[in-house]
């Protein structure tokens, strides 16, 4: 997604675990602006912790064209 920045946004996606568990989200990402952004994950439209309330995601340097431009 590009311009992913306007108050009120937001993507969504359903999925069904196959067991309950502990299962660990990772979120991959690629950013050429040249300040960090902000976002937070909810799962079952709650935060599951402080941390993914207000999560910073520093640029990565780029748009995602190299490899080095990925972070998680």
């Amino acid at each position: 997604l590009i311009g992913w920045d306007a108050t009120g946004q937001w993507l969504e996606w359903a999925f069904e675990a196959p067991e309950a568990g502990d299962y660990q989200v990772t979120l991959r990402y690629a950013s050429g602006r040249g300040w960090d952004i902000w976002r937070e994950l909810k799962l079952d439209a709650a935060v599951p912790g402080d941390g993914f309330a207000k999560h910073t995601l520093k640029t990565t340097g780029g748009w995602g064209r190299a490899a080095a431009e990925w972070q998680n």
